[in-house]
């Protein structure tokens, strides 16, 4: 094109400069500044414009979405944990109620092997109470016999030191 005809075209307003905002994929070497047609270098704007929008908006719904996945996740996990925390109760209370269940037999079977009822010791809460009959301790599990696998008769194993206990057992039931 002559250079009388291009600036006829630029002080007509057919063509201006325009500089580029997109990369441009060509093998052709790229000029950062090109004159064109008003109404390309609109669109160009115009379409650059709206994809920036479009990935903003969409890196919106991508937060949004992930913000709202946590939520989510978090919500389970304490619900999770709520149910294994009433679960535990749950399973507190049920060992609670088998042990008051033992308390009557258990007594009854010191009872019947040594003529005496077990009395408790005084509870410091560090530890478990163990049952005394006067002045001699049972072990809580009975140890099992060698050589039948059956539980063997619980032997007595001395109290602690200093305990006289001279309290009468009460009467049977």
């Amino acid at each position: 094109m002559p250079a009388a005809e291009f600036l006829r075209w630029v002080f007509a307003g057919r063509v201006v400069s325009h500089r580029r905002r997109a990369p441009v994929r060509s093998r052709l070497p790229a000029w950062g500044t090109v004159w064109t047609a008003p109404q390309y270098a609109d669109a160009e704007t115009a379409y650059l414009d709206a994809e920036e929008r479009r990935k903003r908006e969409q890196a919106e719904r991508e937060r949004a979405l992930l913000l709202r996945r946590r939520k989510e996740q978090q919500l389970q996990r304490e619900q999770e944990r709520a149910r294994a925390e009433s679960g535990h109760k749950a399973a507190v209370q049920a060992l609670l109620a088998r042990q008051a269940a033992l308390e009557i037999p258990v007594a009854e079977f010191v009872h019947r092997e040594t003529g005496s009822y077990p009395l408790a010791c005084a509870d410091t809460g560090a530890r478990p109470v163990p049952p005394f009959v006067t002045a001699l301790q049972f072990r809580p599990a009975a140890p099992r016999s060698p050589g039948t696998g059956r539980p063997s008769r619980p032997q007595p194993r001395p109290g602690p030191p200093g305990s006289t206990s001279t309290a009468s057992p009460p009467p049977p039931p």
